[in-house]
């Protein structure tokens, strides 16, 4: 299991006054990363932190438990995908 993962696309969505709606597409996910990137997007949003520090920051191959994560109490997980046909599989049958 590797913690390199590979992010394909990140986007924010207002979906109502002080209610965002993060979309994160990536190659796996790890124990603790969403709560982690959710903290991270929102101290950027705020202006606490910069655009160029974030990238150093998910780049540096920090160690998750040096990161803060958000708290879990509004965090709601809608949805996954899989490329089913990387695991040779056909969700039909």
């Amino acid at each position: 299991n590797s913690t390199v993962m590979d992010i394909y696309k990140a986007e924010c969505f207002i979906v109502a006054p002080h209610q965002f709606e993060f979309q994160i597409y990536a190659s796996h996910f790890l124990r603790g990363f969403m709560r982690i990137m959710i903290h991270t997007l929102c101290e950027v949003g705020a202006g606490s932190l910069s655009l160029k520090a974030f990238k150093e920051r998910i780049e540096s191959g920090q160690s998750p438990q040096c990161l803060t994560q958000a708290a879990p109490q509004g965090l709601a997980l809608s949805q996954i995908d899989y490329d089913w046909q990387e695991f040779g599989l056909d969700p039909k049958s």
